[in-house]
């Protein structure tokens, strides 16, 4: 289990990913909340748009993010 989360949370050229990281264990909270909430509450709620945001915001960093490291990886293989 530890050698997979370790492979998961490691980029193509062997570094780790913090970005990665961040942007799943932001999720997981958001997820675990909604969860916790929706079985206390015993109805599932749904979820509102400053959760969908906050889920936008972290996918869309990570992929700007992605896209800006390979230009650069790019960049220096060009050289």
């Amino acid at each position: 289990m530890i050698k997979f989360l370790e492979q998961f949370f490691e980029e193509d050229n062997g570094n780790a990913s913090g970005m990665r990281l961040c942007t799943n264990l932001g999720i997981l909270i958001i997820i675990g909340v909604w969860a916790y909430l929706s079985i206390q509450s015993g109805a599932i709620i749904s979820w509102g748009m400053k959760d969908l945001g906050i889920v936008g915001t972290l996918l869309g960093a990570k992929y700007l993010q992605k896209g800006k490291e390979e230009n650069i990886v790019r960049k220096e293989g060009e050289k």
